[in-house]
Order: structure tokens, then C-alpha cells, then sequence
């Protein structure tokens, strides 16, 4: 697809994991990330997230359960 030019069709047909398609080159444009200012806060939970729970999983490796007979 990247060779195609706009309004340009594939030459062959393209498979996929949903079976063969003819591809049409419809517009060009430029990918645009967000401002890391937007993403912080979510970065920000998923960190602690992330160790939080190799907390927990390492706390739970460490833990001896005894069981006591009556």
C-alpha cells in the first residue's frame, strides 16, 4: 500500500486474516501523536499499576501458609 499513489488500485489482491481485498489508495496524511501533556496522568496510573501488582505477586512468592490441625 505504501507504493500506491492516491486514487491508485492494487495490482494484485492482498491477503489478509479476513481473505483477499483490492486496496484503493484513498488520501495521504500525516500520523499525529498526542502531546505527551495529554498522556501523562494515564502513563502515570499504569506505572503504578504495574508496581503494584509486582508487589502483590512478589508478597504473595514470599508468603508461608501454615495450617494448624484441631
Amino acid at each position: 500500500m505504501i507504493a500506491l499513489s492516491k486514487g491508485e488500485l492494487t495490482q494484485e489482491p492482498v491477503l489478509s486474516n479476513f481473505g483477499y481485498h483490492i486496496v484503493e489508495m484513498l488520501d495521504i496524511r500525516e500520523a499525529s501523536f498526542p502531546e505527551y501533556d495529554e498522556l501523562s496522568d494515564q502513563i502515570r496510573k499504569d506505572l503504578i499499576t504495574e508496581k503494584r501488582d509486582a508487589l502483590i505477586s512478589a508478597l504473595r512468592d514470599s508468603a508461608t501458609i501454615e495450617t494448624f490441625d484441631q
